[in-house]
């Protein structure tokens, strides 16, 4: 029976590895206050393969985060407590070295209110919430694209 098992598991460690992403580089912040929200967002980017991921619970430490480590997205809930997403986005732009990191508003607010704070911050992205594992890989995938491009060449005509 232990063989049967042991060949059980190892099989079960087979397939896992075989569907397991290869492993992404991006550096991620995710100021989230919402506990399940927290863990539903840090299983899907594990499950696409990021691994590099700190996650904060307000967008004062969004912001502390960002002034001592480098990210490449800060993906920030916009309404927190202690500091909301577009405050902590308006306190991270002058920090931000090389257009990084790129700022993602996360927010099921849909309204022309939210939606204006946020371009006035200085987000480049939005993720309506709920969002789906499909919508964060194809968020993921036009940053990892934005990161890569090379700066356009200087014109000093």
């Amino acid at each position: 029976l232990w063989s049967t098992l042991q060949r059980t598991d190892d099989a079960a460690d087979m397939r896992e590895n075989a569907d397991s992403p290869e492993p992404k580089r991006l550096r991620i912040l995710i100021a989230e206050d919402a506990l399940p929200n927290q863990l539903v967002i840090s299983a899907m980017l594990k499950q696409l393969g990021y691994t590099d991921v700190t996650i904060v619970e307000n967008g004062k430490l969004a912001v502390e985060h960002c002034q001592h480590h480098d990210y490449d997205i800060a993906l920030l809930d916009i309404h927190m407590p202690v500091m909301d997403g577009v405050a902590a986005a308006t306190a991270i732009a002058p920090l931000r070295k090389g257009g990084t990191p790129v700022l993602v508003a996360a927010s099921a607010d849909v309204t022309n209110e939210s939606r204006q704070a946020v371009s006035s911050a200085g987000f480049n992205e939005w993720l309506d919430k709920p969002f789906t594992r499909e919508a964060l890989a194809s968020l993921l995938a036009r940053v990892e694209q934005l990161l890569t491009q090379p700066p356009p060449p200087d014109s000093l005509h």
